[in-house]
């Protein structure tokens, strides 16, 4: 690399640091311009050397950037769309990440394959969904992708949408006939995703189909009430009992035991959730006792759920 275009990198590439954030009087942030022709100076370097071999690994921060008339020119300066990073994606499953639309289709006009996977198995679908690229996954569904194609986890699209609380991908994924029933390598679906994380309307969602069983037994056995019923600290409190009343509402079995003998009151519980106990117990919930003896009053994680177990009036019988 000769001096002047050393000096011009370092001009651009503070430039680049110095106005990040900052948006020029159009749509496109002084950021990505900044970044494209920092790429682009990279590029004038390169194809003067007539290299193929980092002709593609800028094709890839091209797209990865957004830059889309540098994309063209390395593309018809010999990059290749069948290009691969080293975890096996190519030039679209980036653009798919990133959400660049308009370089999903330049790549698909090049001869780019929609289904081609990675190495994880993930698709471009999966790519823009995992990532909440909507409008990427709304144009590669488009170009007919397989909407229920799964990665090497078993996770498809729909997984993904509900894990990550895309209510408005869940709802267009469920329109191009994503498969409700669907499960990962973990025995997860949607319903108990969505219903761990407190995602009450993509729950909701899920259930308008009438094509998901309220009460399908998941790994070890756990309803998704019992996953609501056991959800992480980072639910808030209300979210939490929103979704265990749709769940009751739509008939989630109050009192059914996974494989070590627990119900979804010993889970809540267990877990420190002291108002979903609550609710738990005036839905009538039984003082089941696990495979180990334990009842939720053992489980119980803090001392006044202990007491508020301990207090109960339970039902004779």
């Amino acid at each position: 690399m000769n001096q002047k275009l050393h000096i011009a990198l370092v001009i651009l590439f503070g430039l680049l640091i110095g106005t990040s954030g900052q948006v020029t009087a159009g749509k496109r942030p002084v950021f990505k311009d900044a970044a494209c022709d920092a790429l682009d100076l990279r590029y004038r370097s390169t194809v003067a050397r007539i290299d193929p071999r980092e002709l593609n690994f800028l094709l890839f921060d091209a797209v990865a950037k957004g830059c889309i008339d540098l994309t063209v020119k390395i593309l018809d300066n010999g990059a290749v769309v069948t290009a691969r990073d080293r975890f096996g994606n190519t030039p679209l499953l980036v653009a798919a990440r990133m959400g660049h639309n308009s370089i999903i289709d330049l790549m698909i006009e090049r001869g780019a394959n929609v289904h081609q996977l990675n190495l994880a198995g993930s698709s471009a679908l999966l790519r823009a969904v995992t990532n909440g690229r909507r409008k990427a996954a709304k144009r590669l569904l488009e170009l007919e992708v397989d909407v229920n194609l799964a990665n090497k986890k078993g996770m498809t699209p729909l997984i993904a949408a509900s894990y990550t609380g895309k209510k408005r991908v869940v709802k267009m994924l469920l329109d191009n006939g994503a498969d409700v029933s669907a499960v990962d390598s973990s025995g997860k679906g949607s319903l108990v995703y969505a219903a761990g994380k407190g995602y009450v309307s993509i729950a909701r969602l899920l259930l308008s189909t009438n094509k998901i069983d309220v009460n399908k037994k998941y790994g070890n056995n756990l309803t998704a009430l019992m996953w609501a019923a056991g959800h992480g600290n980072d639910v808030p409190e209300r979210e939490g009992i929103e979704i265990v009343n749709l769940l009751l509402d739509e008939g989630a079995e109050l009192d059914h035991i996974d494989n070590r003998g627990r119900t979804a009151l010993s889970i809540a519980a267990s877990r420190g959730h002291e108002a979903l106990t609550m609710l738990l117990l005036e839905k009538g919930a039984g003082n089941i006792a696990d495979k180990q003896g334990l009842t939720a009053a053992d489980l119980a994680s803090n001392a006044r759920i202990k007491e508020l177990l301990q207090s109960h009036e339970w039902p004779r019988g």
